[in-house]
């Protein structure tokens, strides 16, 4: 069952370059597609029309440098701080960002992705742990043309998982998956 329950305060819409991102919560996910087009023709770059999609102005895309010099070792979502986990490039540009988030903060930054990004989608299932207690979890995702945002309620108890990840870096990471299964 698909839900759009889904945005992050968190994200936003960013500009053609390297500009800050601005609130979308009037935007729908039929508007996002002709800007990013358009900053494409403006630019002639594909990486700076992904900063429209993006996590506090971090983007696929974003050239390594630039990251390095605008992360300090934390970032503030839902008024918890929290470290990005080990970041993936692609040619030196950004093309896998993760970030756990205390699975108590889920909700508050479900909430935010769905105004910033009404076209996420949520799929609710049942998990049980160990002890056979069960579990309401929430997968949600946001697909757009160069790559994929998720939000995932539990990846222990404690944790939930906010990740972007570039089409490049899923075809890449699949491949690599296919190999270990084929080296069995």
């Amino acid at each position: 069952m698909f839900k759009v329950i889904l945005a992050i305060i968190v994200l936003g819409i960013a500009g053609c370059g390297h500009v800050k991102p601005t609130n979308i919560a009037q935007s729908n996910e039929t508007e996002l597609k002709p800007k990013i087009k358009e900053c494409i023709k403006e630019t002639g770059d594909k990486y700076n029309a992904l900063s429209l999609v993006n996590i506090k102005g971090y983007y696929l895309g974003m050239p390594k440098c630039e990251f390095e010099k605008m992360y300090d070792g934390s970032i503030s979502l839902v008024g918890q701080s929290v470290q990005i986990f080990n970041p993936k490039y692609i040619n030196d540009k950004l093309s896998n960002l993760t970030i756990f988030i205390p699975s108590e903060k889920f909700y508050e930054l479900q909430l935010a992705m769905v105004k910033k990004y009404p076209g996420i989608k949520c799929i609710e299932s049942t998990i049980k742990n160990k002890m056979g207690a069960n579990f309401n979890q929430v997968e949600c995702s946001f697909l757009f043309e160069y790559g994929a945002l998720k939000l995932i309620r539990y990846i222990d108890m404690n944790t939930s998982l906010l990740e972007m990840e570039s089409n490049e870096y899923k075809k890449k990471r699949d491949l690599e998956k296919e190999k270990v299964i084929n080296d069995i």
